[in-house]
């Protein structure tokens, strides 16, 4: 039988009610009281967090230091969606005419300056909401930001960009035609199109390249917060296609380049290959062509280049305009003579081109009118009539023999830097396409 202790409320192991009650309420009295504390110093800090000034990064003002200030200037980031003068442009943000005459006179702003679409632009504004625009900021071309300041007075700073330059080595195999394949590479900036036509425009026929074609470039890229903004100089580019290739090497200056074969030989030419870049030789000179529109059998003394309505016709050489007319059967067309002996004739103009009145001298490779379908003809394109001391001539002869141009010669180390790059061309392996 287990034994319990009996404990009386009035014995010495209980204490009093009287005085437990009592430390009860000194308990409750004390929990009170620190969370009134607890509560006054919460009001406290947050009274005080109120009234300290706002930080605002410096990254936000373009640098990387916090700094304090009262109020924080409101800024918008936005894209330039159409051409636009700098002018109109500054009316769009209400900015005062004599800041805006102030700003167009500065030396960093060049005379009507145009924003192109899709430049980014920067606006700052005062700490109110409907502050008038203080500061814009944008591109104003690949290497330059212009900072114009409207408040409290017109200023414009021009805070140049960083361009850095990179040699870029290519090897691509042609799966459509030769300018898809530019454009549709990941590694090749769209720009370097008209640089490879320029060096090529002598040797070879871009437009005819085929599936299969390979080519290899080296270059130099210039590039603008690491994304590619243009091509700087090409020094060397080699096509290859079935029995036969081409190596063409660049020297000279970057603002005027040069292009030579692989002897150091200038590749320039008195003529250019064609009469409209990217044209397609429609109908070759023929003495027995059957005529298109007549059904007749009669000699086609001229070559006809197919292209787009409205493309620019070059002249082949330098020379002077001895005819501009217009009949029935020619259509308008323009006949220009060549150092005496060689003259060429473009016919089926849609319209001439500026400059080009009888006696006006033209340079080769300037506009002398546009690709039309005028006289007796079934489409746009430009026949071209060449003629060597009078007699007209198959123009695909010379153009293939070339008859070579004075060029610029040279330098003593062409060897050692043709060889240093043909070395890396051949060390350029293809990527494995299946056609």
């Amino acid at each position: 039988m287990s034994s319990r202790r009996k404990i009386s409320i009035n014995g010495p192991d209980a204490a009093p009610l009287r005085t437990r009650s009592g430390r009860r309420l000194t308990v409750l009295v004390l929990l009170a009281v620190g969370i009134s504390v607890a509560v006054w110093l919460l009001v406290r800090a947050a009274s005080h967090e109120e009234q300290q000034p706002e930080v605002e990064s410096k990254a936000e003002q373009g640098g990387g230091a916090q700094v304090k200030s009262p109020s924080r200037a409101a800024t918008s980031d936005g894209v330039i969606r159409q051409d636009v003068t700098l002018s109109d442009l500054l009316a769009k943000f209400r900015v005062e005419t004599e800041v805006t005459t102030a700003i167009l006179a500065h030396p960093a702003v060049p005379p009507d300056l145009m924003v192109r679409s899709g430049t980014l632009y920067r606006v700052e504004y005062g700490s109110e909401p409907a502050s008038p625009a203080r500061v814009l900021t944008f591109e104003r071309d690949d290497t330059t930001l212009l900072s114009l300041r409207f408040q409290p007075y017109a200023h414009v700073t021009a805070i140049p960009r960083e361009v850095t330059v990179h040699e870029v080595r290519y090897a691509g195999i042609i799966t459509e035609d030769f300018w898809v394949s530019i454009l549709e590479s990941d590694r090749l900036h769209h720009t370097l199109l008209p640089v490879v036509e320029e060096a090529l425009k002598w040797t070879v026929d871009l437009f005819h390249l085929r599936p299969g074609d390979r080519y290899k470039l080296i270059y130099d890229e210039e590039r603008r917060d690491g994304r590619p903004i243009g091509v700087k100089a090409l020094k060397a580019v080699e096509i290859e296609t079935p029995g036969q290739a081409y190596r063409v090497f660049g020297v000279g200056s970057v603002d005027a380049p040069a292009y030579v074969d692989y002897y150091g030989s200038s590749l320039r030419r008195q003529f250019l290959r064609a009469p409209v870049k990217f044209g397609i030789v429609s109908s070759r000179f023929n003495p027995q062509r059957r005529h298109p529109v007549t059904g007749e059998i009669r000699p086609h003394g001229g070559t006809d280049f197919a292209a787009p309505e409205g493309s620019p016709i070059i002249a082949l050489a330098a020379g002077r305009v001895t005819r501009r007319a217009e009949d029935p059967f020619n259509g308008k067309y323009i006949e220009v003579s060549h150092d005496g002996r060689f003259s060429t004739m473009y016919l089926h103009m849609n319209s001439f081109g500026p400059d080009t009145e009888i006696g006006s001298r033209v340079e080769q490779g300037s506009v002398i009118g546009f690709v039309g379908s005028t006289g007796l003809s079934t489409g746009p394109h430009v026949c071209l009539r060449f003629r060597d001391r009078g007699v007209e001539k198959d123009f695909l002869q010379y153009r293939d023999e070339g008859v070579t141009a004075p060029g610029a010669g040279v330098s003593g180390h062409f060897v050692e830097r043709r060889d240093s790059l043909l070395d890396i061309l051949d060390s350029l392996d293809y990527q494995e396409i299946n056609f």
